[in-house]
């Protein structure tokens, strides 16, 4: 059975709206999404750099920056499934984001196949608004929505994820797009 790495995008979209207004298209990101994106995902499919100097400068920039960028680099295996995901950084409150749509450059779209979009019903607990406490939860339903790719060959495959961001009203306020990268080993 193929492992499933789990991706997560979480969006700013407070700060994109700000820095980048709103648009029709799918406006880049300014420096390479470095404030607007946090890429999360599990450490061990994460690259790592095995040269000291890098690994000294980027402990340094981090330290400075403190924040993630769009540069997270998946490692995953020939066979498995990559599930890539966005959340707005304020959760659920006033915008929401969506990911539209995943275009792998070539040759990368011969190492990983077209990302498939999946919404389904799940079951989720949260809190109970009607509690007094934090202490009393409730079953909900909700929507998993995702964009799976199997990896296909070795090979490093550049990516551009586009997004829209929606108020609270289901008006689309703009879409906007970041570059990522996936490495597939044998």
């Amino acid at each position: 059975m193929p492992k499933v790495t789990d991706a997560l995008f979480v969006l700013d979209p407070t700060k994109i709206l700000t820095d980048h207004g709103t648009n029709d298209g799918y406006k880049p990101l300014n420096n390479e999404g470095l404030g607007y994106v946090f890429a999360v995902a599990p450490f061990s499919d994460v690259a790592q750099s095995t040269d000291q100097s890098e690994v000294d400068a980027q402990q340094a920039q981090d330290h400075q920056q403190e924040e993630g960028g769009d540069q997270a680099e998946l490692i995953i295996n020939v066979g498995d499934v990559a599930r890539f995901r966005s959340l707005p950084l304020g959760w659920r409150s006033d915008h929401q984001c969506f990911i539209d749509k995943i275009v792998f450059d070539t040759p990368g779209n011969k190492i990983i196949t077209s990302p498939t979009k999946i919404c389904r019903s799940v079951s989720s607990t949260e809190l109970d608004p009607t509690a007094t406490l934090f202490t009393q939860y409730t079953l909900a339903s909700e929507v998993d929505h995702y964009h799976e790719a199997t990896t296909i060959c070795s090979g490093t495959a550049k990516f551009t994820v586009n997004f829209s961001i929606y108020d609270d009203k289901l008006r689309r306020l703009g879409g906007y797009s970041l570059r990522s990268q996936i490495k597939v080993e044998a």
